[in-house]
């Protein structure tokens, strides 16, 4: 069994790494429920490596 590290961050960080995103599209990613995420009390969490994954799917489906 491979175990990765994890590289999760909070959506300020998510919006960096997103080079900009802005942190009310991806509220609104979360809230339609198009975008990978935890969520711990209030707080959401992204994993980098789901949000890679999730960016090449959505690629895909925009070529097709």
């Amino acid at each position: 069994i491979k175990m990765s590290s994890s590289r999760k961050v909070r959506l300020n960080g998510l919006s960096e790494y997103l080079n900009g995103v802005s942190r009310h599209t991806i509220r609104y990613l979360v809230r339609t429920g198009k975008i990978p995420y935890q969520k711990f009390g209030k707080t959401l969490f992204f994993d980098l490596d789901e949000i890679d994954a999730w960016m090449k799917r959505s690629a895909k489906k925009r070529e097709v």
